[in-house]
């Protein structure tokens, strides 16, 4: 189960997808859960613990104590509670944190901004910015411990202000380093730098006045709070403002060559290269949409994933969905989704403050926005409740989340979305095309949206012998890499469940595991049971045939029923030829096929036993 913690702004555990509120016990065991969370992934010793818990002597029983709370926090978590030799430790590494998300931010806004990429440095800068001033575990009893975490938290503000000035400094967008450089000083008015950055800022916009005037204001301060003088750095800005002549480009410290982060995807850089670029278009202010098409079981939805990961750790606001043949005939439902999931992984506050003029509509589509949504008396919108009323409504939403942040709307399985919402999105393509929105959307091979469409389009490959080998390699069956594409053909999820076949001991050369016969036969029975029966007879011709022989095989529509397999990707051109895919895909054929009819098919015992280059 997916377990995500909010620190900022309070205190909130959730479970689930999309999350759920996770009721805690009252009193020191939420006090020891809120402890164990601002050190998590650290062991918190025991004496730590009870000083945390007790203010004045603690009891005698207090370990005993200490040990039931953990015991009743573990109904709630789990096994992540982990207890120590002298102490506790909460594991949160399968967790979602909302405080490691805004580090991560931080960290990614440095990396992006030295490496010369100051769209994305400034997205992710002013995303950390905006969890961070939210305060840690607000509202809680105000604890020595919890101090000391508050002042690293506000050092971590400090520094992501930082970047968002300089990142906006570095896009020409000076009244918005203004306004960061402004934050800054109102919490600290001792912060040089902010009062630099206000200088630069004020100096760039046409007002060197107004840059002099600041440089005398903090001039004022330092002399009345400390007895001292602006530092040499602020001098020299100074004097540069008095002589009208260009200031220094600021100078970074870090390295200077961006590193990103490993990906877990394999054979599937050319993708992902593709969309994270069309992502850093976005993030530089420019709608862009990418469909991405692919067969059952390619690897649609990790690629999305992918994508989704990439867009979050670099500031983005993500709206995801899945689409499914049960939900189509509901209308809207992966919008209503989408904004579900965002609503889930935002703090409350912020859901409040972007949904501020919406609140009627969203709470229509999504009734549990109504728990922490502030809105008049919910009523049923009759004639309101139309169509180009609901759209339009998305539409300005969508827009005003994106003058805050990036958006990133990821529907998986667009393809049985319903009309509506594919009209959405069109809307949505048509009418922000100068905000920094990315629709990307998986789809099947041979769908052609009616109305939504994007700027650009990828098909799914198989994966190459190089990629299978490497997959084989992490499975440690690295001599089976050849045997296995040869068998697969690449295809993603056959490849897979080949290696924990050949892992539990199974031969891929004798006779087919049935676990690789279900996945097979499932990827065909995805086409329609006509398919099924064609390509069942058509298998007695071999992996490789002509066309004519295989419409001489199949009568009755022969030919409209080939051609929805090569649509779905089962049949697949070679030369004058057609083939199977892959071999397995007709070894799994033949493996289903009851033992009467195979005489009646022309299918002998040994077309049931894969034919793969290389076996032994």
């Amino acid at each position: 189960m997916t377990m995500s913690l909010r620190l900022l702004g309070g205190f909130e555990l959730l479970a689930g997808e999309p999350a759920n509120h996770i009721g805690l016990p009252n009193g020191r065991a939420t006090t020891l859960l809120k402890l164990l969370s601002v050190r998590r992934n650290r062991a918190v010793p025991m004496d730590s613990v009870v000083e945390a818990l007790w203010s004045g002597e603690p009891p005698d029983t207090a370990v005993q104590i200490v040990s039931s709370l953990v015991s009743r926090l573990r109904r709630r978590v789990g096994d992540d509670l982990q207890r120590l030799e002298d102490g506790y430790r909460l594991d949160t590494n399968r967790w979602t944190v909302d405080l490691d998300e805004a580090i991560q931010l931080v960290q990614t806004s440095e990396r992006r901004l030295n490496a010369g990429e100051p769209a994305l440095a400034d997205a992710a800068a002013r995303r950390a910015v905006s969890m961070l001033s939210l305060e840690l575990l607000a509202g809680s009893h105000p604890t020595d411990w919890l101090a000391r975490a508050r002042t690293e938290n506000d050092a971590l503000l400090r520094r992501a202000r930082r970047l968002a000035w300089r990142s906006a400094d570095a896009l020409g967008d000076h009244d918005r380093a203004r306004a960061f450089a402004e934050a800054a000083i109102a919490t600290d008015s001792l912060d040089e730098a902010a009062y630099r950055a206000l200088m630069l800022a004020q100096y760039r916009s046409g007002e060197p006045a107004l840059a002099l005037r600041t440089y005398a204001r903090l001039a004022e301060e330092l002399e009345e709070q400390l007895g001292t003088s602006p530092d040499a750095a602020t001098d020299q800005l100074h004097v540069t403002i008095l002589r009208g002549a260009q200031p220094a480009p600021h100078s970074y410290t870090a390295a200077t060559v961006f590193v990103p982060q490993t990906r877990t995807l394999v054979g599937r850089d050319d993708v992902l290269d593709r969309a994270e670029g069309l992502w850093h278009e976005v993030v530089a202010g420019t709608e862009r949409s990418l469909l991405v098409r692919g067969t059952p079981g390619s690897g649609r939805t990790a690629v999305l994933a992918e994508v989704v990961r990439h867009a979050r750790t670099t500031g983005g606001a993500v709206l995801s969905a899945t689409c499914s043949a049960s939900t189509r005939p509901l209308t809207l439902h992966p919008i209503a989704a989408a904004l579900r999931s965002y609503c889930a992984t935002t703090h409350p506050d912020v859901v409040r403050a972007t949904l501020s003029g919406f609140e009627n509509i969203a709470c229509q589509l999504v009734p549990d926005l109504a728990e922490s949504v502030r809105t008049d008396r919910l009523h049923d919108l009759g004639p309101e409740l139309q169509q180009t009323r609901l759209v339009e409504t998305i539409v300005q939403f969508v827009a005003q989340l994106a003058t805050q942040q990036p958006v990133l709307i990821a529907i998986d399985d667009i393809d049985q979305a319903d009309r509506l919402t594919l009209s959405t999105l069109a809307a949505l393509r048509e009418r922000l095309r100068e905000s920094p929105v990315a629709i990307l959307a998986t789809s099947e091979l041979g769908w052609r949206p009616p109305t939504f469409s994007p700027t650009s389009t990828v098909c799914l490959t198989p994966l190459n012998r190089s990629a299978t080998t490497e997959l084989a390699e992490r499975a440690q069956l690295g001599r089976l890499g050849d045997i296995v594409h040869a068998l697969t053909a690449g295809h993603p999820r056959f490849v897979v469940e080949a290696l924990h076949a050949a892992r539990r001991g199974s031969s891929l050369t004798d006779e087919l595991p049935p676990s690789l016969v279900a996945v097979a036969l499932d990827r065909i029975e995805h086409a329609g049971s006509e398919v099924v029966d064609a390509l069942t007879v058509v298998a007695a011709l071999g992996r490789r045939f002509t066309g004519a022989e295989a419409i001489g095989l199949l009568p009755d529509r022969g030919v409209a029923v080939l051609r929805h397999a090569i649509t779905a990707g089962l049949l697949v051109a070679e030369g004058n030829h057609l083939a199977f895919e892959s071999e397995l895909l007709r070894a799994a054929l033949c493996t289903a096929t009851p033992v009467p009819l195979r005489t009646a098919l022309g299918l002998d015992p040994a077309a049931c036993v894969p034919v793969v280059a290389g076996a032994a």
